[in-house]
C-alpha cells in the first residue's frame, strides 16, 4: 500500500519581504501616535517651582518665590497664584496674583501672629504644594527688678520692656506677669498696659511670713515670654568697715608685709572684738602661709606677714605671684564681717620687658624698653642703664611719661643687652638675649 505524503510548503521570498515591510510599517506607526498624544498631554500642563523659607515673622513681611514653566522650559506668564495660611481654627488667604512675563512672581506675606507653626499653602495654576514652617514674633522682651535679694516684708519693684519689627520701636501689647514661688506655684498674676516707650512697671509687696528663697518672674507677650528670679532671704546689712592701713598694692619676694588692721562702726566708734588674719600664696596650688588671731585694741590690729621668698607667677599679673589676705573681725555683738585683698608678688621692684628689633650685622636696631611697677604703673623718669657686656652698663637712657626708653645701637654680633633700671632707691635688672637675622631689614626713613 502506498502512503502519499504531504509536501510542505513556505512563505516565497517575495512574500516574507511584504510581510516585514508591513510589520515595520506598524510599528512606525504605533511610535508617532504615542509621541503625539504624549505631546499632546504634556502641552496642556506646566512645571511650578516654590522657594518657602523654613522660619517666617508673625506680623512682619516675609518674601516667598513662584516660578513657573511649560513642559518645554518656557517661561508662563499670568498664571494664577495664590498664598493661604492653614492654622488649628481657620485657612486665611495671604497673596492672590498672576506671574510677570518672566514666569515668576515674589509675593510679600505678613501672617498674624498667635501660631508657632501653620501651613503655607500655595496654588500655581493647577499645581499646589503645602509646606509647614515656623512662626516666630518680632517680639523682644526683657524683664527686670530693683535688686537682686529681698528681705521679707519689702516691695519688689519690677519692670518690662517690649519692642518688636524688624527695625524695633516700642511694643503695645499688653503684659501678662505671673509669679511662681519657691515651690513652683502662681502666686500671681495680673496684665499691664506699657506706655509709649514699650515700658510696663510694678510693685509686689513681700509678706511679713513667707518661703524662702527663689521666685521666678515671667512676662509674656504674645506667644514670646521671658523670666527672670530674685532671691527672698533674711540679712542683716553690714554695722562695721573693716580697713588695712600701710597695705601696698605690691611686694617683693624679699619684702614682708607691714600693716594694720582698723575697724569702725558706720557711726564711728571703734569696734571691740576679735580678729582673724590668714594669708595664702599660689605655688600651683593655694597654701596658707601666714596666720594669726587676737584682740582688737581700740578697734586696730598691727600684723607683719614674713618674706614669702618665692610664688608662682601668672601671666595676667604680668608674670607676677599673688598673696591672698583674709581678715575676718567679730565684734561683742556676735557680727562678723569680712574682708579679703589681693596683693601682687614680684621678683623684682621694676618690671623689665623689651619689644625687640630684627638685628643684622652692621645695620641699627632699635629697641623700645618698657618700665613698669608690678602694679602695672608705668615707671616714669627711671634711669635706665644698659651695655652688652656682664655687668657693665656704659650707657643710659631716661625713660618718658609713659615708663617707654628708647636704645638705639649697631649690632655686631653681641649675644646680650643688659639692663638695670633705677628709680627713688628701687633697683632691677634684666637681660635680653640678642640674635642674628639675616636677609632684608625694612628701615623707614625719617623726615
Amino acid at each position: 500500500m502506498t502512503k502519499s505524503r504531504r509536501k510542505k510548503q513556505g512563505l516565497s521570498p517575495r512574500s516574507k519581504k511584504l510581510l516585514a515591510l508591513t510589520v515595520l510599517g506598524c510599528v512606525i506607526s504605533m511610535t508617532v501616535l504615542v509621541y503625539n498624544m504624549d505631546h499632546i498631554y504634556l502641552a496642556n500642563h506646566h512645571n511650578a517651582t516654590f522657594y518657602v523659607p523654613e522660619t517666617i515673622l508673625s506680623d512682619a513681611d516675609n518674601s516667598i518665590l513662584v516660578m513657573t514653566t511649560s513642559s518645554t522650559g518656557e517661561a508662563l506668564a499670568g498664571k494664577d497664584v495664590e498664598v493661604y495660611l492653614i492654622s488649628e481654627d481657620d485657612t486665611e488667604l495671604l497673596f492672590s496674583g498672576k506671574t510677570d512675563q518672566d514666569g515668576m512672581v515674589q509675593p510679600i506675606i505678613r501672617p498674624p501672629p498667635g501660631n508657632d507653626t501653620a501651613v503655607i499653602r500655595i496654588r500655581a495654576g493647577k499645581e499646589m504644594v503645602e509646606r509647614t514652617v515656623i512662626i516666630e514674633d518680632t517680639i523682644k522682651l526683657m524683664i527686670s527688678t530693683d535688686k537682686p535679694i529681698y528681705q521679707p516684708g519689702q516691695d519688689v519693684h519690677l519692670r518690662t520692656l517690649a519692642f518688636e519689627g524688624l527695625s524695633p520701636g516700642a511694643c503695645d501689647k499688653n503684659v501678662t506677669i505671673e509669679i511662681e514661688s519657691p515651690a513652683g506655684d502662681v502666686i500671681f498674676r495680673d496684665h499691664l498696659t506699657p506706655n509709649d516707650y514699650g515700658i510696663a512697671s510694678m510693685d509686689f509687696p513681700l509678706a511679713d511670713m513667707l518661703p524662702l528663697g527663689y521666685y521666678k518672674i515671667t512676662a509674656f507677650v504674645g506667644t514670646e515670654s521671658t523670666s527672670h528670679s530674685f532671691l527672698v532671704k533674711r540679712y542683716v546689712l553690714p554695722t562695721f568697715r573693716i580697713e588695712l592701713q600701710g597695705l601696698e598694692s605690691w611686694y617683693t619676694v624679699d619684702q614682708s608685709i607691714n600693716a594694720t588692721v582698723s575697724c569702725q562702726y558706720f557711726f564711728g566708734k571703734p569696734v571691740s572684738g576679735t580678729i582673724r588674719i590668714s594669708a595664702s600664696t599660689y605655688y600651683g596650688v593655694w597654701e596658707e602661709v601666714f596666720s594669726t588671731q587676737g584682740i582688737l585694741q581700740d578697734g586696730t590690729l598691727d600684723f607683719q606677714i614674713p618674706a614669702v621668698h618665692y610664688t608662682v607667677g601668672m601671666p595676667w599679673n604680668s608674670n607676677n605671684g599673688y598673696l591672698s589676705l583674709n581678715v575676718s573681725v567679730t565684734d561683742e555683738a556676735g557680727h562678723t564681717e569680712q574682708k579679703s585683698v589681693h596683693v601682687s608678688i614680684s621678683k623684682e621692684p621694676i618690671v623689665l620687658t623689651a619689644l625687640s628689633d630684627l638685628n643684622m650685622r652692621g645695620v641699627e636696631s632699635r629697641y623700645y624698653i618698657i618700665a613698669r611697677y608690678p602694679d602695672g604703673i608705668p615707671v616714669e623718669h627711671a634711669i635706665l642703664r644698659y651695655g652688652f657686656d656682664y655687668n657693665d652698663y656704659v650707657h643710659s637712657t631716661v625713660t618718658d611719661e609713659r615708663g617707654v626708653a628708647v636704645i638705639e645701637f649697631y649690632y655686631a654680633g653681641q649675644n646680650n643687652l643688659y639692663l638695670r633700671a633705677e628709680k627713688d632707691g628701687l633697683t632691677s635688672k634684666e637681660t635680653i638675649s640678642l640674635s642674628e637675622h639675616e636677609g632684608i631689614k625694612v628701615i623707614s626713613s625719617s623726615t
